[in-house]
């Protein structure tokens, strides 16, 4: 059981260590315009607003990237078949992805594959680690 708690706790971390990265490597191609203060919630939605669709599928898959690599973690650290660690990360993962994504106005697809990506993709990678 413990380790099964450590695999989500260590998986999660992965996953967000991989988002991060995403996201800083989205800010690489789509830097924030002189003078942004993140503290402004106006000025972020209206950034967040001007991205392309580009932009957006980084973070796409970034989240699917990280919640792949959350998977097989869990997998190696509990050592285990039961996939409902996978399952409990990945609605954790869910649960922020939807957090972000309704804090900004995105488009339609983005919000849809935003909720859908996180627990298939914890699974997938739950299932690739166990080979």
């Amino acid at each position: 059981m413990l380790r099964k708690v450590l695999g989500v706790v260590a998986g999660i971390i992965v996953a967000t260590l991989v988002f991060i990265g995403f996201e800083r490597l989205r800010l690489i191609w789509y830097p924030y315009p002189t003078g942004y203060d993140p503290a402004n919630h106006q000025a972020a939605a209206r950034f967040e607003a001007s991205l392309p669709a580009l932009a957006l599928l980084i973070s796409l898959v970034g989240w699917i990237v990280g919640s792949v690599l959350c998977g097989a973690t869990i997998r190696l650290i509990a050592r285990g078949p039961a996939r409902t660690p996978a399952y409990i990360a990945g609605l954790f993962l869910m649960t922020t992805g939807i957090v972000d994504i309704f804090m900004y106005a995105h488009p339609l697809w983005f919000i849809i594959a935003g909720i859908v990506c996180f627990i298939p993709a914890a699974l997938l990678g739950h299932a690739m680690a166990s080979r």
